[in-house]
Parts: structure tokens; sequence; C-alpha cells
């Protein structure tokens, strides 16, 4: 991956974070943007969040799947681009994963 993409990515993570406690706010818990995966054209964008309490995941997701338009719409502004990337939010399992993984070695480790 090149520095560019990088460093683009860095800044829409950093604008949307921003963007979305402008629009959204604390209404539905604790919300990070986690990781932007965007392709090397910049036509898309994955975005992944976490959110604290992750009951509040399914509703938030439908909320950012509405304002998806208007996200890349601001985006785009403030961001001066040729292409403002097309964003597809996910939420980030990591931590799960993480955890699952904790919870493995913690067996192993007692059984031995």
């Amino acid at each position: 991956m090149s520095i560019r993409v990088q460093r683009v990515e860095e800044l829409l993570r950093k604008q949307l974070s921003e963007l979305i406690s402008e629009k959204i706010g604390g209404e539905y818990g604790l919300v990070t943007i986690t990781s932007i995966i965007a392709t090397a054209d910049f036509k898309l964008a994955d975005v992944y969040f976490s959110i604290i309490p992750e009951e509040q995941a399914e509703i938030f997701m439908k909320i950012l799947e509405k304002e998806r338009s208007g996200f890349q719409h601001i985006l785009g502004k403030r961001l001066k681009m040729k292409f403002t990337p097309k964003l597809i939010f996910h939420l980030d399992q990591s931590k799960d994963k993480i955890d699952q993984v904790d919870e493995l070695l913690k067996e192993i480790q007692d059984e031995s």
C-alpha cells in the first residue's frame, strides 16, 4: 500500500469521525471509526467502526447507511478530491476475535 493511500485513509478516518460526531453525536453510544481501507483509485472505502454499547450496532448501521450519501457529499467538499470514495460501513469484529483467542489461550493454559 502506498503512503499516499495511507494518508488519505487517515484523513478520511479523521474527517468522517468528526462528521459523525457533528451529525449524529453520542445519541447511540460511543462510536469509533477504527479503520478505513480505500482502494488505490479512491473510488471505494471500507469503513470499520465500533460502538459501545454493542446492542446499538444494528440500529447505528442503519443510520450510517441512510446518511451515507450525505457523508460522501460533505467529505467531497471538505477534502476536494478528484473522487470521493463510496463509503461501505462494517462493524469492526476484531475485538470479538481477540476475546475468542484469549479464551482459547486461557483454556489451553488451564489444561496444562
